[in-house]
């Protein structure tokens, strides 16, 4: 579960330098392919936070509400 919580706040910062290459790349004069660098950098990081997240919020429901996390949790994503 620790691990799980490190993982995403990994991914957190990976998304936060992601977006912020496609904050550069979006002033004004840049051309498109200045966007390139930063999808796959935000990608990998939103990657990294969503699988670990859902095992950290499901690992603390009791069976018997499983099902409903789960429906409410593939919602919310």
């Amino acid at each position: 579960m620790r691990r799980c919580r490190q993982v995403i706040a990994v991914g957190a910062v990976i998304m936060v330098a992601g977006l912020a290459l496609l904050r550069a790349g979006a002033a004004p004069g840049c051309g498109v392919g200045w966007l390139v660098p930063g999808q796959p950098v935000n990608g990998l990081g939103m990657g990294t936070v969503l699988a670990p997240r859902a095992v950290t919020v499901l690992a603390r429901v009791t069976p018997q509400h499983g099902r409903p996390a789960a429906g409410v949790l593939s919602t919310v994503q």
